[in-house]
């Protein structure tokens, strides 16, 4: 199983969608989505969910 979740993790690192911590060297500031990764990929997954989210009926 362990396979298949850093799979997962690859995924949302590779759409800009993984978590990412802001720390110094004595506290973490924020924890936040990734600014990097493919940016038309992760458009597209956000237009994607929220058209779906506006859809009735579902």
């Amino acid at each position: 199983m362990e396979h298949a979740e850093s799979s997962h993790d690859r995924l949302a690192s590779y759409c800009g969608l993984a978590p990412h911590n802001r720390q110094s060297e004595t506290s973490i500031s924020s924890v936040t989505a990734s600014r990097q990764g493919n940016k038309r990929l992760k458009n597209l997954l956000i237009f994607s969910c929220n058209c779906l989210a506006r859809t009735e009926g579902r």
